[in-house]
């Protein structure tokens, strides 16, 4: 969360002292915090006010999270998995799994904000940040024992309420992840959902019903990850039987109190808050799947004391051209191939980011035009998500820095200066300028001759898809092709 976020829920006067001791019950409560474990209301905020900076604050998390699964699913691979490479193979389909229904979580939250007339945010900070909504300060890491504890303790339910094997699963969890470890995403719902459902603090004047159809929906975004047929969902034929998919993506669209306070349950449920859950599951919930790699990941390393699924990739890789411009705790990318391959990355991930922004904003000047275009935009977005991912897997196999060092590098997913929508005309100019730097790089990528064989590859296959997104941008701001010269 911003820094102009965090002065709200964590005011400098009250020090660090104080905000270690709003993680305790009776702290809390002497400040009005209501939940044990967060930060009170601020006195200058109205109560609609404040749930809609926990929204935003919750997709914060949410963005977090699934970048974070990313860039562990990414690191797996390499010479250490060994004969255990299926084992391992499936941790990571795993974890690309719960980074999907991530994603339909993110999207959820700009539903509810639509609902309640609030600007959408896909915003997220960049390495380091942390804040008393966190459980750990935002990192990107190799997928290790410890990066895994950290997983499973954001997703817990309470540990109060879990039972059998599980119980002893926690405490492994707890201890690995130290005293310092901070508030599970379940309890943010638990304060946004509480809040949703008071009527006294949030009236019904608070919600915008006619937002309901510009909303996202499963049918635009869910691709084959249909959820089950259940309240608030409608029954549909195409559903698929109980347990026949691992994934469950869930964009459902709102348009009163009690269609959010379900909705946000649903996505509580799936994996961050399992006590909300309002039926069997179909599916593991995410704590269910991220327990199993782990449990699986302790008996390889009782076989094996030197096992690691993970490249040598490094944490919280930086595109930096001066050190002194690298965050601290950053590791920057030095070598000049996976350099321009990480910039390439960064640039395709501010298109994706951009895009989404774009599809989830509702109406623009154009609502007609808009509506026209959606189909086209949401395409690319998907089409975006596959390119982060190639490039993510070129990064984890080229060199960090010194070639001859086995250290890699990685997906650095740095998040652009803004996200802020301009006028229509003016975005697709942004687009076409996007595009444009990212043709810059890939000439550059191609004259220098990548290293890995498939990189040539998908770089004239991207360039070719571009071209593509590019003719269909200048046709919607009008704009002639220039024709090819006889001579060139």
């Amino acid at each position: 969360m911003s820094e102009r976020s965090h002065r709200h829920i964590a005011p400098a006067v009250l020090g660090a002292k104080v905000l270690l001791a709003l993680r305790s019950t009776a702290a809390a409560q002497a400040l009005g915090g209501g939940s044990p474990h967060l930060p009170p209301k601020p006195a200058e905020m109205s109560w609609r006010d404040y749930l809609i900076m926990l929204l935003h604050i919750g997709g914060e998390l949410e963005h977090a999270l699934m970048v974070e699964y990313l860039y562990a699913a990414y690191s797996i691979g390499g010479a250490g998995i060994g004969p255990r490479a299926d084992v391992v193979r499936g941790w990571q389909d795993e974890i690309l799994t719960i980074a999907r229904e991530e994603m339909g979580h993110l999207l959820s939250v700009q539903n509810a904000l639509l609902l309640l007339g609030a600007p959408i945010s896909f915003e997220r900070d960049d390495f380091p940040w942390s804040g008393p909504f966190n459980a750990f300060p935002f990192e990107l890491e190799p997928l290790s024992l410890k990066s895994l504890a950290k997983y499973l303790y954001s997703e817990m339910p309470d540990p109060d309420t879990v039972k059998g094997p599980d119980k002893a699963l926690v405490a492994r969890v707890e201890a690995l992840v130290g005293p310092d470890a901070g508030v599970r995403v379940g309890q943010v719902y638990d304060r946004i959902i509480a809040l949703v459902e008071d009527r006294r603090r949030v009236p019904d004047s608070a919600f915008f019903p006619e937002s309901y159809d510009s909303q996202m929906d499963w049918d635009e975004w869910g691709r084959s990850y249909r959820p089950e047929s259940h309240k608030p969902y409608a029954a549909h034929p195409e559903i698929p039987p109980a347990g026949s998919r691992k994934t469950t993506v869930l964009v459902p669209k709102v348009a009163t109190r009690t269609e959010l306070a379900a909705a946000l349950r649903a996505i509580a449920s799936q994996g961050e808050a399992e006590h909300l859950s309002v039926k069997p599951r179909a599916e593991p919930s995410h704590f269910d799947r991220f327990a199993k790699i782990f449990r699986e990941y302790e008996a390889f390393l009782l076989e094996d004391p030197s096992f690691t699924p993970s490249r040598p990739v490094p944490r919280n890789p930086v595109v930096a051209e001066d050190a002194d411009f690298a965050p601290e705790g950053a590791t920057r990318i030095t070598h000049p191939e996976s350099c321009e391959w990480a910039t390439l990355f960064n640039v395709r991930y501010r298109i994706l980011l951009t895009l989404l922004t774009y599809a989830a904003s509702g109406p623009r000047e154009h609502p007609e035009l808009a509506k026209e275009r959606r189909p086209t935009v949401i395409s690319r977005i998907f089409g975006e998500m596959y390119n982060l991912k190639a490039i993510a897997g070129m990064l984890a196999r080229l060199p960090l820095g010194d070639p001859a060092d086995p250290a890699r590098a990685g997906a650095p997913f740095q998040m652009p200066y803004t996200l802020v929508l301009a006028p229509e005309a003016s975005f697709w100019r942004l687009q076409l300028e996007l595009l444009e730097v990212s043709e810059e790089l890939i000439a550059e990528l191609l004259a220098r001759g990548p290293e890995l064989p498939d990189g040539g590859r998908y770089l004239r296959a991207l360039r070719e898809a571009d071209a593509v997104a590019r003719g269909w941008i200048e046709g919607v701001l009008g704009l002639k092709r220039k024709s090819p010269s006889r001579n060139a």
